[in-house]
């Protein structure tokens, strides 16, 4: 059996980290897969127990950066590795120096976004175009973006993420509008504009909303204060962090996306195989998952009018929640199941081996 090491900064709640977890459960009986920790001390006891639970072998790095890489070249000689992933800039760079010392040994890089700042965008077209075999991207726009900025285009393989549809969802419905959102509390996700849209909706609207954050992160203080300044105490709750938050797509009736770049979001394709409409920015794939009028609505990023706007039309519409969440669902099965991403996956790997 082939053997295979992915390599991940950390094991804590993030969406690189929760693809690890998804790809080590898919491709276990097929290949021999070694979860590798750069940060071995960086980890959320969840996704670490539903390793063990599966029986995939993790390692944890620690030490200095040297006695952590002459760890990694032990783990690879002794398992006899023959390919090695990564998922996010400090593995990449990792990944690159493997490549160096490891010549028979395929290296496959990770981006998770179609937009990284100019110093992450550099280094990854240097590993990408010199040192990685491929270079694994989970969004459609990010490769054309990529390669208009110089990056080897014939390198790119597409990996989309992917929900594991062994999983099952049920929808709940009561006479308050739910909304949800889920991601870190970082600019990126350009909370502010969810929450000036929402104070619209409560000022427009007659319907009664509640507005649930989930998540953790640098700017919770700065999201907290921007709640108190718009008088949305009553209207919004923060939770940091849950272990059942997928208890809380379950709960609620739309999902609210303002992001202001992404690749392909985890927690969009959590909310649709939970039966959510969607409304979000067109950032990213978004526009893969997301059909206008019929499971949800892509808008422009910042637009906090017709954010507001669609909102209240669900509020108005409560009756096409049903619709709409059904045909997010149709969307998940067909496309990003964990079946047909596996097979893709597969196809990669075999593709790659030297």
């Amino acid at each position: 059996m082939k053997s295979i090491i992915l390599l991940t900064n950390s094991l804590l709640r993030g969406g690189a980290e929760k693809q690890v977890v998804s790809i080590s459960r898919e491709l276990k009986a097929t290949y021999n897969i070694q979860v590798v920790i750069y940060y071995g001390d960086s980890f959320d006891n969840k996704f670490l127990n539903e390793l063990k639970e599966e029986q995939i072998a993790v390692h944890f790095l620690a030490g200095s950066t040297l006695f952590k890489i002459i760890t990694l070249f032990k783990i690879i000689k002794s398992n006899s590795t023959t390919v090695v992933i990564s998922f996010l800039l400090t593995t990449n760079i990792v990944n690159a120096l493997i490549s160096i010392f490891f010549r028979k040994i395929t290296i496959i890089g990770g981006i998770r976004s179609a937009f990284l700042p100019k110093k992450k965008l550099m280094i990854n077209k240097l590993l990408h175009n010199i040192f990685f075999d491929y270079t694994i991207i989970n969004n459609i726009r990010g490769i054309k973006h990529f390669t208009e900025l110089g990056f080897n285009s014939k390198k790119f393989r597409y990996l989309p993420n992917f929900i594991d549809c062994r999983e099952q969802s049920e929808y709940i419905h009561t006479e308050i509008l739910k909304i949800l959102t889920v991601g870190r509390f970082d600019s990126s996700k350009d909370y502010s504009t969810s929450l000036k849209a929402i104070r619209k909706v409560v000022d427009e609207s007659s319907r009664k909303i509640q507005y649930t954050i989930i998540g953790y992160g640098e700017e919770r203080n700065k999201i907290e204060q921007l709640i108190i300044e718009l008088n949305l105490s009553d209207y919004v709750q923060i939770v940091i962090n849950p272990d059942n938050v997928n208890n809380f797509y379950k709960q609620n009736d739309l999902y609210l996306s303002t992001s202001l770049f992404e690749g392909l979001s985890n927690s969009i394709l959590e909310a649709m195989f939970n039966s959510l409409p969607i409304i979000a920015t067109d950032v990213g794939d978004n526009s893969l998952l997301i059909q206008n009028d019929k499971n949800g609505f892509l808008l422009k990023v910042g637009d906090i009018n017709n954010i507001a706007k669609k909102l209240k039309y669900f509020c108005d519409n409560t009756q096409l929640l049903r619709s709409f969440g059904l045909e997010s669902k149709k969307i998940i099965n067909e496309k990003f199941s964990n079946h047909e991403i596996k097979k893709i996956f597969i196809n990669i790997i075999e593709e790659s081996i030297k």
